[in-house]
């Protein structure tokens, strides 16, 4: 009604409208609206040819644009700064894991090394073991052979006798 009132150049009544919407902005805090109006409350003035009331509604405008434009930046800002930090845990966790990834590699490594000498002294233990049977046969089969020279002899020396 203020915008109609004022192109009808009945700038009275465009102020009281524009003073009522200015006090409904305020009382709700909308922010955006009132900027408007401060736009608009500019112009009347203008329109009504007091400079001093239009340069203070636009001061007043700017103002208020400037602190929803900071206040849009800092949102912004804070919504960037949440997203790199989440960007960032997120790598982080991808780093965690392939870290992860590579320590349980490492550890299957050292489990199969581990298997290996385990499984290569077990081989080792019984080729010993063998080793060492055989060596003992071997040393009794000896003795025996010896023994048996040995009764060999006894009877060609008693045969030698008789």
């Amino acid at each position: 009604l203020s915008f109609h009132y004022q192109y009808t150049t009945n700038y009275l009544l465009a102020k009281q409208y524009a003073d009522s919407a200015l006090a409904l902005a305020n009382r709700y805090n909308f922010r955006d609206q009132r900027q408007r109006i401060y736009v608009h409350l500019s112009n009347l003035a203008y329109s009504m040819q007091d400079m001093k009331l239009g340069e203070y509604y636009a001061k007043q405008s700017n103002l208020l644009a400037d602190s929803i434009l900071n206040e849009m930046v800092q949102r912004t800002t804070l919504e960037l700064e949440k997203k790199y930090e989440t960007a960032g845990k997120e790598n982080k966790i991808k780093q965690l894991e392939a870290e992860k990834k590579v320590q349980q590699l490492v550890i299957s490594r050292k489990n199969l090394l581990n298997y290996v000498l385990a499984g290569s002294a077990g081989v080792f233990l019984l080729l010993g073991f063998l080793i060492y049977r055989n060596y003992k046969h071997t040393k009794q089969l000896q003795l025996k052979r010896i023994q048996e020279l040995e009764a060999e002899k006894q009877l060609e020396a008693t045969e030698a006798v008789l």
